[in-house]
């Protein structure tokens, strides 16, 4: 896909979601108000889940996380309960330290967090749109969470690693104008960037 070289077996999905909306859902609080607006939208979308809300959505096709090590007991989790049982592929980094279905190795770049991550895949993976659901980019807080972060916004703050991110996203925006056109987002500062998803 135009602006990455992947490497490994991996290739062999390049083009697999031709045609198709992808529905990446994240862990912030919007995520289940985002989904089911997005599930309004779309038909048959494929289900991008990231990091613990894996264990929680109805649906999943795709489950992906920079953290190796946590996704494997997150599977774990699911899989022990019949209700929520289908069939579905682990992603995960180079750099991880567990295995998992599909391991990753993106050149130029990996996006640094896994929501970011999970639309790469699916951009990779060829999906026609990227729709970004509950990953508001901002201090919005994690929908298991009492209260926001205060040591990081995920790219809406300033601390060191909000200004790293946001910078390294805006420039790989830049850099493939494909990905910019094709990533939305259903809220947040990401929607404010990227567009909604009608846009």
């Amino acid at each position: 896909m135009e602006g990455y070289t992947v490497y490994g077996e991996e290739r062999r999905l390049e083009g697999q979601l031709l045609d198709r909306v992808a529905l990446v859902c994240g862990n912030a609080e919007t995520v289940f108000d985002d989904l089911t607006e997005a599930l309004r939208m779309f038909e048959s979308p494929a289900i991008f889940g990231v990091n613990e809300i894996g264990c929680y959505l109805g649906l999943i096709h795709h489950w992906v996380s920079l953290h190796g090590d946590k996704l494997s007991r997150w599977v774990a989790v699911r899989r022990a309960e019949p209700s929520v049982w289908q069939e579905f592929k682990t992603h995960t980094s180079s750099t991880a330290i567990a295995p998992a279905d599909y391991i990753w190795k993106i050149e130029p770049c990996t996006f640094p967090l896994s929501g970011l991550f999970a639309a790469q895949i699916a951009y990779i993976m060829g999906a026609e749109k990227i729709i970004l659901c509950g990953c508001p980019g901002d201090g919005t807080r994690r929908f298991f969470d009492r209260k926001p972060r205060i040591d990081y916004s995920y790219g809406g703050g300033e601390t060191p690693g909000d200004q790293r991110d946001r910078e390294h996203l805006l420039q790989e925006l830049n850099r493939v104008p494909e990905l910019r056109k094709r990533l939305k987002s259903m809220s947040g500062r990401m929607r404010t960037i990227l567009g909604g998803p009608n846009a």
